[in-house]
């Protein structure tokens, strides 16, 4: 599995950044190393999501882009996730 996963920090020195971007805003309940690690990429977090914030982002994993609203935390994305991506255990995001 770890063949996968892509490493943003080679990406950077690819697109001529020389220092890392920040860690990407991901959706609630999701831990970026989770996400990294168990994400297939399927996108029903996405469409799953009313508020229409869950994005596509660098490598296909899902990002919060609040430029077209906000989260209202609803769980929405957890729930239709075929994978074990979120934790609704953890407590408020």
């Amino acid at each position: 599995m770890l063949e996968n996963r892509i490493d943003p920090a080679r990406r950077s020195l690819l697109r001529g950044r020389l220092r890392p971007a920040p860690a990407p805003l991901r959706p609630p309940y999701a831990r970026n190393d989770r996400v990294l690690e168990a994400c297939t990429r399927c996108g029903a977090c996405a469409a799953a999501c009313p508020e229409g914030i869950i994005v596509a982002g660098d490598g296909g994993y899902p990002e919060v882009s609040f430029q077209t609203g906000e989260c209202t935390f609803c769980g929405d994305c957890a729930g239709t996730c075929p994978a074990s991506v979120f934790d609704l255990t953890q407590g408020a995001p």
